[in-house]
This record gives C-alpha cells, sequence and structure tokens, in this order.
C-alpha cells in the first residue's frame, strides 16, 4: 500500500454482521472481495480487484507478521491471525481471520489464497496487539531494509515467549475468547 495515503489514527469498527471475505491469486493480487471487504476499506471493486492485498495493510504491523503469514500459506498451512488494517480514508480496522491456500483438487497446485475476517472490540487485545506490533517494529525499523524481516522474526519469539505464547497464532487465538 502507498505510504502516502493518510492516517487519522481513528478506528472503523468492523461490525458483527460484517464478514470480510477476500481471495488472491497465487502472486497475493486481489481476485475477489466481497461487499464487506468494500464497506469496511471504502475501496470499490475496480480500485481493488488486481491490485496487491497489501493495500489494506496499516505500517503499524512489523513487515515479520505477513511473513509468517505468506510463508504458512505457501507452505501448503492454514494460518490464523489477528491483523490491523487501514481503510481508503485512514482509518484502522481490526480483524481477527481464518486464511488458508486454494488448493487445486488432483494436483494439489496451490491456485490462490482465500481469507475469511471477522472483527473484534476487545480494547485490551488491541493494545496488546499494538504494543507487540510497537516492540517488533522498532526492532525491525533498526535494520536494514533487506534484514527487517529476519530481525522482526527473532523479536517477534522472544516478545512472544515474554507473553507466554509459542507462536503468532497462539496469541491470535486470544481473539476468539
Amino acid at each position: 500500500m502507498s505510504d502516502k495515503l493518510p492516517l487519522t489514527g481513528n478506528e472503523r469498527q468492523v461490525k458483527t454482521s460484517e464478514i470480510i471475505s477476500t481471495r488472491t491469486d497465487p502472486q497475493g493480487l486481489i481476485a475477489f472481495a466481497n461487499s464487506a471487504f468494500l464497506q469496511v476499506t471504502g475501496f470499490t471493486s475496480d480500485e481493488v480487484l488486481g491490485k496487491p492485498h497489501n493495500i489494506v495493510r496499516h505500517p503499524d504491523v512489523p513487515r515479520c507478521i505477513y511473513s509468517v503469514l505468506w510463508q504458512a500459506l505457501r507452505d501448503g498451512e492454514t494460518f490464523f491471525g489477528v491483523t490491523k488494517n487501514r481503510t481508503k480514508s485512514g482509518e484502522h480496522y481490526w480483524t481477527f481471520g481464518y486464511f488458508h491456500p486454494d488448493i487445486k483438487a488432483g494436483s494439489g497446485e496451490i491456485v490462490g489464497f482465500r481469507s475469511t475476517r471477522k472483527g473484534f472490540h476487545d480494547a485490551q487485545l488491541k493494545q496488546s496487539f499494538d504494543e507487540l506490533f510497537s516492540e517488533v517494529s522498532q526492532v525491525e525499523l533498526a535494520q536494514p531494509r533487506a534484514e527487517q524481516v529476519r530481525a522482526g522474526l527473532e523479536a517477534l519469539k522472544k516478545a512472544l515467549k515474554k507473553r507466554g505464547f509459542s507462536d503468532y497464532q497462539s496469541m491470535s487465538r486470544l481473539a476468539l475468547a
């Protein structure tokens, strides 16, 4: 996503009835976005179809979080995680979601990726994730860009262990409570 788009600091609450669903091609370009995604983000279909899914990436989220997510998907695994994203107008929104590869029957070939996300409204949990993101981002940003993900992964592992979690998905499961 372009870092030139504004950030307002305001949260766009995702309503309980808004179930966000997207599908991408193997390169992460959006092939489908449901009406809830469009409603929450403020983008039109024309603005997102064929664009990288990171069009909604919020800069507060460390690069290593997305690295973990995409690596799991490319390995054919599912991933459950909390995400903080941004809208077209610069607001942010929180979701927890289920991400999985779209695998062609018979061949096992990954032909894309799917996600289904729902908002959550626990302010304390959002604060916990913001603190985690900040801690890990500080480590990433202190490194040259080529080293940021590696350094971030190490910092993430330590930060999660300090909080009593074995991995990011474990902490994300708190959003289900």
